[in-house]
């Protein structure tokens, strides 16, 4: 087989966005496995992720066919990138030669969703290190029931701390100052994440982009709050300027936790993020906000179906949100892995095995 990598200029027309993204959903199909993640395959959509990072799209075009089709996709997000292969065209030595490629623009970590054998091949082959792992744990409807009707009581109402209490994002904003709610969210979202690569270092445009997607639903971004803080009360670190926390907001109080939800296409629920602010953790406050999406989750409403079965992601090496998943009934369903190029020169590429997640 023959081929050569082409770069895309930002903005992609419709027509290559629709053939990258049938590469990728072709792949997805076979592996049972996304084969590009959402921030990613967001890149190819719109041009940008959820970072300021400068983006570029690949693709491999097999020149030995008269159509010349693409048969491999990579996006790369500065030193980080992740790239899939057509099924039907792997074997061939397109992924060894996609991450030299990747390498060779300065690429230095690689994901490999669900550690497919051949990409963790490929990688032992080049010696790529694991340098981080990240867990997909999953959870039936009638285990997440339970963990629901536990923090429930007998009239249905979730059991909370004193001076709690939980509003829909769309609720706040019709009783408060939208964009201070914004600001809340963010402000509790980076204090939650601060040592997070993705999830940490939000701004309001960053979080602008993350509710433009066409799922979100802000029903189903479920906030807490505190309702007799003030700002630079006792039990709360008080703020530069007290009089401009962005953690209170007026006529809701200072928001403690969130827990925002994603219903897939397949049926499936998602715990798409939950935080809690810092001097909120250890108080209580976990178990509700679980349980409070959850219920979202279970029990659906007009627009929103209820799921099928209930997932999360979460850092393999964050051990107590992890115990704290697996006390609620939550076990392991995937593994997403990134490989780290050392620099040393003794990773060059071979000629076998698979690049990413999708083969070779």
């Amino acid at each position: 087989m023959a081929f050569r990598i082409e770069t895309y200029s930002q903005p992609l027309s419709d027509d290559l966005q629709t053939t990258l993204l049938s590469v990728i959903d072709e792949a997805t199909s076979v592996d049972g496995i996304a084969a590009i993640s959402e921030q990613f395959r967001r890149a190819i959509t719109d041009g940008r992720t959820d970072s300021t990072a400068a983006v570029t799209v690949y693709g491999v075009v097999d020149t030995s066919e008269q159509t010349q089709p693409i048969v491999a996709v990579a996006v790369q997000r500065d030193a980080q990138a992740e790239c899939v292969v057509a099924p039907h065209s792997r074997n061939a030595g397109i992924g060894s030669q996609l991450l030299a490629h990747l390498f060779a623009a300065g690429v230095v970590d690689v994901w490999a969703h669900g550690q497919h054998p051949a990409a963790v091949h490929l990688a032992k082959q080049l010696g790529l290190s694991i340098t981080r792992e990240l867990l997909v744990l999953a959870s039936d409807n009638d285990n997440a029931a339970r963990v629901v009707a536990k923090q429930q009581d007998t009239t249905g109402l979730m059991t909370l701390p004193a001076q709690r209490r939980f509003t829909t994002y769309e609720q706040a904003c019709s009783v408060a100052d939208p964009t201070a709610v914004a600001a809340a969210w963010v402000a509790v979202n980076n204090a939650a994440f601060d040592w997070h690569p993705e999830q940490g270092g939000w701004s309001q445009a960053t979080l602008q982009r993350a509710m433009e997607v066409d799922w979100f639903d802000p029903n189903s971004v479920h906030l807490l709050w505190d309702t007799a803080a003030e700002p630079g009360a006792e039990i709360h670190p008080p703020a530069a300027d007290a009089n401009h926390d962005p953690e209170v907001v007026a006529g809701l109080g200072r928001l403690a936790g969130f827990h925002w939800v994603k219903r897939h296409p397949d049926g499936v629920g998602e715990v798409y993020v939950i935080g809690i602010a810092p001097h909120y953790q250890g108080t209580g406050l976990f178990r509700p906000l679980m349980a409070q999406g959850l219920r979202d989750l279970l029990q659906g409403r007009a627009g929103a179906p209820a799921v099928t079965k209930i997932v999360l992601y979460v850092e393999a090496d964050n051990t107590p949100a992890v115990a704290g998943y697996r006390r609620l009934g939550f076990t392991t369903a995937e593994t997403h892995v990134v490989f780290h190029r050392h620099n040393d020169g003794k990773d060059t590429p071979g000629t076998s095995g698979a690049a990413e997640a999708a083969g070779d």
